[in-house]
């Protein structure tokens, strides 16, 4: 049982349902997408929702969209929303963003929930993708499923990180992956444990949810939920935690668009939570899985070498981080990088042109 109920925070604040209907019936599969005074953003993820590719599978779902917004308004997505599929609720009150994840969850009917942000999408293939993992049963053993996803910054941005360069770059870190695992293709299904997460490049992996990963619901609320005191990097603690006692499971098959254009990732204040989730567990589960002080000292520094000079002052003001040689960290970093291309965990994609025209009409 998790050490607190998160779920259970927040209970004295009600959400209201402003669209669909209270469905009585069983739901094999939820989509949950928690929203803030994004509508514009929201409008385009539930546009791709509404073109998604039907097949004959026989799998009930609903879409479930919680506002954080007290004063959102339905008619600003001007959209013909089935009321038997989609529900909207309002929170009376703002749970920030922990609190309304926590709220989805708690809002969803379906034996398996997926979350997808409202500035994310869905490709048109994503349902049928997870109906038919669901019909064959290949999630009865999975408690959290990760769907791979392409990444996309606005064109305008010339020097983001997916310029000619780096698209590249990409290209040539897949093909060292593949020489290291000596032709093999990358498997279907491949699981994640928190170790890996700890010690190599896996944690961009470990986001929070997002894109279609899909939970099984009931895994989900036995977890605990999502805990605020990790503003930022409550992602990567929640899935450290999650996966001690529970299946995760990346799934090779991209089936969502992951929108960075907000580069929140770069702000000092996310930098230096995510830093600090990092350290508090490695800190807290470096003896269960006999990662040696030495280690834990390497992987914080070279952790914190990797900020921006701002990160690195919010850093040192808090905690004390031993100088680790430069060739100790750009050994380690070798290491753990041929030790993530070899099993396949890394496969950034910019999003195809095809893709991109898709996205760009929604």
């Amino acid at each position: 049982m998790p050490d607190t109920d998160h779920f259970a925070e927040n209970t004295n604040i009600e959400s209201r349902l402003v669209f669909g209907k209270h469905l009585d019936a069983e739901i094999n599969l939820s989509v949950v997408i928690p929203t803030y005074k994004r509508i514009d953003l929201l409008r385009k993820c539930l546009k791709a929702i509404l073109e998604q590719e039907h097949s004959k599978i026989n799998i009930k779902y609903e879409v479930v969209v919680v506002s954080n917004d007290p004063e959102f308004n339905c008619k600003g997505l001007a959209l013909d929303l089935d009321p038997e599929v989609f529900r909207i609720y309002v929170n009376e009150d703002n749970l920030g963003m922990c609190g309304n994840m926590n709220r989805c969850a708690a809002a969803a009917h379906g034996d398996y929930v997926a979350y997808i942000q409202d500035d994310d999408v869905l490709l048109p293939n994503y349902l049928n993708a997870i109906f038919r993992l669901i019909n064959e049963k290949k999630l009865d053993n999975i408690d959290w499923l990760i769907p791979n996803r392409y990444y996309l910054m606005p064109q305008a941005k010339k020097q983001s990180q997916f310029g000619k360069k780096a698209i590249r770059n990409m290209k040539i870190k897949r093909a060292i992956g593949g020489v290291l695992r000596l032709g093999r293709p990358v498997p279907e299904f491949q699981r994640i444990t928190p170790y890996e997460t700890l010690i190599t490049t896996y944690p961009f992996y470990a986001g929070g949810p997002t894109c279609g990963m899909v939970f099984k619901r009931a895994s989900l609320l036995e977890s605990g939920g999502f805990d605020s005191n990790y503003p930022y990097g409550f992602d990567y603690t929640f899935f450290i935690d999650f996966a001690k006692n529970h299946t995760v499971v990346l799934y090779n098959r991209y089936l969502s668009i992951y929108m960075t254009s907000d580069s929140a990732s770069n702000k000092p204040e996310v930098q230096y939570d995510f830093f600090r989730a990092r350290f508090h567990a490695l800190e807290k589960m470096s003896e269960e899985y006999g990662i040696s002080d030495g280690l834990k000292k390497i992987i914080h520094y070279v952790t914190y070498s990797g900020y921006p000079r701002e990160t690195q002052g919010m850093v040192a003001k808090k905690f004390s981080l031993e100088p680790t040689s430069p060739i100790v960290c750009r050994a380690y970093l070798l290491w753990a990088r041929l030790k993530t291309y070899r099993s396949g965990g890394y496969r950034r994609k910019a999003c195809p042109a095809k893709f991109l025209r898709w996205y760009n009409e929604l």
